[in-house]
C-alpha cells in the first residue's frame, strides 16, 4: 500500500522528529493549554508519529498511551475516528484536536500540493466542518478556532523528502493562486525562499456526563 500513511512516514520519520512545527516549544505548549491535563488523567495519543506531543503531555498526566495532532487529514473515515474518540473518552472529560484547517479557497489550492507532496493525504477540514462532524459524533465543542502560521515552504517539502523538481513545480501552484485563495495564502519570496500562510484548527470538545 504505497499511499498508506505508515509506509509514507517511516522513511522520513527522522525529519519529523526535528521539524520546527512538530518540535517547537511554543507549538507544544499550545497543545498543553488546549488539553488542560489533570495529574490523574490517562492520555490517549492517536497517530503518535515521533511522539513529540506524547512527550509534552507525559510529565503532566498519569500516563500517555496513544493525542492526535496533525494526523486526521490522513484518515479515510474521519467520522468513524470521531465516533471512536467519543466512545473511549471518559464522560465529563475533554478531547483536543489539532490538524491542518485552511479556509476553503486556500484549501482548494493546497489540496493539490498536499496530495502530490504526500499521496497519503486525504483531506483537510475547515473549522466549520470540524465543528459539524464533532457535534454529529456527540461532542459539545467548547472552543474551535483556526491559527494561521507563516509557513516555510522549503522546510515543508524537505520534511517529506520531496525531490527538488517536484518541489519547484508545487511552489508554482501556490504562487500562481488567484483571487481569494491568493489573498489568504499571500505567498512571497524572501531571499529566494517561498513563504506562505498555513492554518491549523485548535479544538477542544467535551463529552457530556
Amino acid at each position: 500500500m504505497p499511499d498508506d500513511p505508515r509506509s509514507r512516514f517511516a522513511p522520513v520519520a527522522a525529519n519529523y522528529s526535528r521539524a520546527k512545527f512538530h518540535t517547537a516549544p511554543d507549538r507544544l505548549e499550545e497543545v498543553v493549554d488546549l488539553v488542560r491535563p489533570l495529574r490523574g488523567d490517562l492520555a490517549l495519543d492517536v497517530a503518535t508519529g515521533t511522539g513529540n506531543t506524547a512527550f509534552a503531555l507525559a510529565p503532566l498526566v498519569r500516563r500517555v498511551v496513544y493525542v492526535v495532532r496533525a494526523a486526521p487529514h490522513h484518515f479515510h473515515d474521519i467520522d468513524a475516528f470521531l465516533e471512536e474518540a467519543y466512545r473511549v473518552l471518559r464522560p465529563g472529560r475533554d478531547a483536543a484536536f489539532i490538524d491542518c484547517a485552511p479556509p476553503s479557497p486556500a484549501r482548494d489550492v493546497l489540496h493539490e500540493v498536499e496530495v502530490r507532496r504526500d499521496p497519503s493525504h486525504v483531506m483537510s477540514l475547515t473549522v466549520d466542518e470540524w465543528r459539524m462532524r464533532l457535534e454529529r459524533a456527540g461532542f459539545e465543542v467548547e472552543m474551535a478556532r483556526a491559527r494561521e502560521l507563516d509557513w516555510d515552504y522549503e522546510e515543508w517539502m524537505h520534511t517529506m523528502a520531496v525531490d527538488r523538481e517536484l518541489a519547484a513545480e508545487l511552489a508554482t501552484v501556490i504562487e500562481s493562486a488567484q483571487g481569494e485563495a491568493r489573498a489568504q495564502l499571500h505567498p512571497e519570496r524572501r531571499d529566494g525562499k517561498l513563504w506562505h500562510a498555513y492554518w491549523h484548527c485548535l479544538i477542544r470538545a467535551h463529552k457530556p456526563e
